[in-house]
């Protein structure tokens, strides 16, 4: 079986290309809300809004064709690092949910803050949800061949197919079925959602199939000439587009567009000097980050004293101070040293709530098998019961619990025993990795014994050796006390594991 030639060292980098390109997209973005909300009434009928309106109607169509067009480049990066080709898409899968789960979120967040809003609210499908489960579907399809052709035909398929079912949509009965807001997944349906599955996944899958041309491997000539190709391409797409009929026309016009752009961001970032600091370039690396900021303060109470009171000119200064206030908030965001967020607090929200709330039952997961160890149940922060299925080890002995980031919850070490009590120690880690508080910043190794898990060591001789040991020397600079059997009997301090 053969694969695609992937790109060489000097072309597979980051290509900042694409994120000037998707900075403008978050201009355009960020243009149309602050003109939509802030522009008087009378003031909307005019060419200067219209012009503004046909502007930043391209922001939806380029963010999901530049999310399509990284899904190839990112899963080749995947593939170089190691995983294989299932293992690869499946990343970017998850990649899609969790943009579909902060759309959702998203929704919650301007549910609270609205005090006008519906709770259906939540459910109106916009652009992250689109582009989250595009991803989705793109990722799945890019992993179902290896070949270049294999995975064109995997692409352009579901896009066609998705184009085609645009018009046979807007016909179908049983969408009636669903509430309004799942209904407007599939079709426009009255405000209920801003965009639906059919054409907007479409851009997605598009995206990927250039995505696969541009993972390629070329010479520094051979892709000066592969993007004149391109340029002729989105023009022979645009020129296309205006003899076919809608949803065709606009899809093919908008792409060709879309290519072109592209081909000029290229050229663009060839120049002389594009190396250096791009406040375009940041907006590009930062969009998820602007989008979920800038929608509320447009649109939200923040700035409720503009809305509707603007003309166009004082729509624009407003903009232009507001991308100046994005800016600044981007840049930050970006250059920021540490998470904003301490790593033993970053944890779902969740999960946090079910570790301070009311009584709850929860239950642990082996997180190789899936198979359910254990479940428990009691008021929380507190004691708790826990029932297993094998009582062959004694009760009541103690247990760090760890709230993971997919809020599976774990106990370390796993133990097949009836464990009666169970106390929260205070140990909550970001995808189960313990912190460890050593003055050598060794990772602690609990003994393997009980089938819990190994814990690699920061590195180095001793690490070496404590992969290979079953019960790894006490580390440099640790005051625990060693317990029977020769396993090591940690504090119970923040950070530690107690066997």
């Amino acid at each position: 079986m053969t694969h695609p030639k992937k790109a060489p060292d000097a072309f597979s980098g980051r290509r900042t290309y694409i994120d000037w390109l998707r900075g403008i997209a978050v201009l355009c973005m960020v243009e149309w809300h602050a003109v939509d909300a802030w522009t008087l009434t009378s003031e909307r009928d005019g060419t200067a809004f219209t012009v503004l309106a046909y502007l930043g109607g391209w922001a939806a169509p380029l963010f999901l064709f530049l999310a399509g067009l990284a899904i190839p480049l990112a899963a080749e990066s995947n593939i170089r690092k190691g995983l294989s080709v299932r293992e690869a898409a499946w990343a970017l899968q998850k990649r899609g949910w969790q943009i579909l789960l902060l759309a959702h979120l998203f929704r919650l967040q301007s549910y609270l803050l609205n005090p006008y809003a519906v709770w259906h609210g939540l459910f109106k499908p916009d652009i992250l949800n689109i582009l989250g489960l595009g991803m989705v579907a793109t990722a799945f399809c890019w992993g179902r061949a290896e070949t270049l052709r294999g995975r064109l035909v995997w692409v352009l398929t579901p896009a066609m197919l998705a184009l085609a079912l645009t018009t046979l949509a807007r016909g179908w009965w049983w969408p009636t079925l669903l509430h309004p807001r799942f209904e407007a997944y599939i079709r426009p349906n009255g405000g209920f959602g801003q965009f639906a599955l059919f054409p907007w996944t479409t851009y997605v899958f598009l995206g990927a199939a250039l995505g696969l041309w541009i993972t390629m491997q070329r010479t520094p000539e051979a892709d000066r000439r592969f993007h004149g190709y391109l340029a002729g391409v989105g023009l022979l797409l645009v020129a296309a587009g205006s003899l076919l009929w809608p949803p065709w026309s606009g899809v093919v016009s908008r792409t060709g567009g879309m290519i072109v752009a592209l081909v000029v961001a290229w050229l663009w970032m060839q120049r002389p000097g594009a190396a250096r600091w791009s406040p375009i370039v940041v907006f590009g690396q930062t969009s998820l980050f602007v989008y979920w900021v800038h929608v509320e303060l447009a649109y939200g109470q923040f700035t409720r004293a503009l809305k509707r009171g603007l003309t166009v000119p004082e729509a624009l200064f407003a903009y232009a101070v507001f991308i100046a206030l994005l800016l600044w908030a981007a840049h930050a965001w970006k250059k920021r040293k540490e998470p904003w967020i301490p790593s033993h607090l970053t944890v779902p929200a969740a999960a946090l709530l079910i570790a301070v709330s009311l009584p709850t039952m929860l239950s642990a997961h082996d997180r190789n098998s899936g198979a359910r160890l254990l479940s428990l149940s009691g008021p929380a922060p507190g004691n708790y019961t826990l029932r297993s299925g094998t009582p062959d080890l004694p009760q009541g002995r103690p247990f760090d619990f760890i709230i993971r980031a997919d809020a599976i919850m774990e106990v370390v070490p796993r133990l097949p025993a009836t464990i009666t009590e169970f106390r929260i120690s205070g140990l909550v880690t970001l995808n189960g990795k313990p912190r460890c508080h050593h003055r050598a910043r060794s990772r602690c190794l609990p003994c393997a014994r009980g089938g819990g898990p190994r814990l690699r060591t920061s590195g180095g001789a001793a690490g070496g050796r404590a992969r290979r040991n079953r019960h790894r020397p006490r580390p440099r600079g640790c005051q625990c006390a060693p317990g029977s059997s020769g396993e090591w009997r940690h504090s119970s301090e923040p950070g530690h594991l107690r066997e």
